[in-house]
């Protein structure tokens, strides 16, 4: 009977396992924790106990920028995260471009927009 070999949804969302704690394994974790009782995240790097570049991380020693869809997606599943930014030193940029992209010999604007979060 395949109804007894096929265990229920429920049984089959008990944990789930994100490679890497890179901001794309955090968010996917704190996303999988709505749908799941326990998310394991996997990583290589130990996590110090203060701010640290860790060896797992290349990409910490330049300016991070946070466009405004990606500001509101992380203050909704992180409340109060951009005040934790800004009160760590992060601070808000109203610039006119966001971003180009260079193509065929040619600049072109990628985001038009006033408030980008800058850490």
């Amino acid at each position: 009977m395949v109804k007894n070999d096929l265990r229920s949804e429920q049984d089959q969302r008990k944990q789930a396992i994100v490679i890497g704690a890179g901001i794309a394994g955090l968010l996917a974790a704190r996303v999988l924790s709505e749908h799941y009782g326990r998310v394991l995240i996997v990583e290589r790097d130990v996590f110090p106990s203060h701010f640290e570049v860790r060896a797992g991380t290349p990409q910490a020693f330049h300016v991070h920028r946070i466009l405004p869809r990606g500001k509101m997606i992380l203050e909704h599943l992180f409340p109060g995260y951009t005040q934790e930014l800004l009160a760590e030193g992060a601070y808000e940029n109203r610039i006119a471009h966001a971003a180009e992209a260079h193509s065929n010999g040619r600049y072109a604007s990628v985001c038009k927009c006033s408030h980008v979060l800058s850490f």
